[in-house]
C-alpha cells in the first residue's frame, strides 16, 4: 500500500516538472529571438600595455555573437599565446558580457642581442612595449649567443642570473639600482654595470645577489666617509667576497 502511494505522488509531480522544463525551453528560445543573450559588451580588467581592442582582437569574441555558442576556452587558448599575457580567465555575465581578467607581464629590463626586447623577472622575452616605455635598465648581450624568442624563458643561465639580481635590488638595494643603468656582458669578465657619470663595476657572473649586497655596503661607507666614487677608475668585485678599486691617476 504504501508503495502504490509513493508511486502515485510521483506521478502527481511529473506534470509540474515537464511543465517547468517546457517553460525553461520556450524561456531560452525566446530570449534567444530578442537577442537577449548576444554579447553586447566586454568588461576587460588587468591589461597595460595591451588595449581593450587588442584583447579582444586577439580572443576572437565578437559583439552580436550568442554568448552560448562562443568558445571559451578557444579565446583563453589565444590569448596565452600573447607574450604578454601571464594569465587569463574568461567568464560569461549573463545576460549579455564577457568577462576578461588578465595578469600582465611587466617588463624588467630592456635587452639587446640580435634585435631589441624587453624581458620580465621571469627571464621571459617580451616585446618592446609601445604603451609603457621603459628607457632603463639595457641589457648589452650581444655576444652570448642568446636565442631569445618572444613568450619564452630566455635560454642563457648568465643571462637569467643577471635578471634575477636586477629584480632583487629593486627594493633592496637603490644604490645599486641607480647605478645598473647599462648591464653588458664583457665575456671572461662577466657583467660590467654602468651609470655615465660613475665609473664601471665589474661584478662577475655568479653570485651576483652577494655581490649586489656587497657593492651597496661599499657605496653607503663612501658615502659615510665623504668619499667620491668618482675618484675611481673602475671597481671590481670579482675576488673573494672583497672591492678592489684603481685609483684615477
Amino acid at each position: 500500500m504504501k508503495m502504490k502511494c509513493k508511486k502515485n505522488r510521483h506521478i502527481k509531480w511529473l506534470p509540474h516538472v515537464l511543465t517547468a522544463v517546457l517553460l525553461f525551453i520556450l524561456a531560452v528560445f525566446y530570449c534567444g529571438y530578442q537577442k537577449v543573450y548576444t554579447i553586447e559588451k566586454f568588461s576587460i580588467t588587468g591589461n597595460y600595455e595591451l588595449t581593450d581592442s587588442d584583447v579582444t582582437a586577439i580572443s576572437g569574441i565578437k559583439l552580436g555573437e550568442k554568448i552560448f555558442k562562443c568558445n571559451l576556452d578557444a579565446a583563453m587558448s589565444r590569448l596565452n599565446s600573447h607574450p604578454y599575457i601571464r594569465y587569463i580567465y574568461i567568464s560569461r555575465q549573463f545576460p549579455n558580457t564577457i568577462k576578461i581578467e588578465i595578469k600582465e607581464r611587466r617588463p624588467l629590463a630592456l635587452l639587446m642581442t640580435d634585435d631589441a626586447y624587453a624581458i620580465d623577472k621571469y627571464s621571459v622575452i617580451l616585446p618592446v612595449p609601445e604603451k609603457n616605455k621603459i628607457t632603463k635598465p639595457v641589457i648589452f648581450a650581444y655576444d652570448m649567443n642568446c636565442n631569445a624568442i618572444p613568450g619564452q624563458i630566455i635560454d642563457c643561465e648568465n643571462l637569467r642570473y643577471m635578471v634575477n639580481m636586477i629584480d632583487y635590488i629593486q627594493f633592496a638595494h637603490p644604490d645599486v639600482k641607480y647605478y645598473c643603468q647599462d648591464i653588458i656582458w664583457n665575456g671572461p669578465r662577466g657583467w660590467v654595470i654602468r651609470n655615465n657619470n660613475l665609473p664601471p663595476v665589474y661584478i662577475g657572473r655568479n653570485n651576483l645577489r652577494e655581490r649586489a649586497d656587497i657593492l651597496q655596503a661599499f657605496i653607503g661607507t663612501m658615502d659615510k666617509e665623504e668619499n667620491n666614487l668618482t675618484d675611481y677608475k673602475y671597481i671590481s668585485l670579482r675576488f673573494n667576497r672583497k672591492v678592489f678599486v684603481r685609483e684615477k691617476i
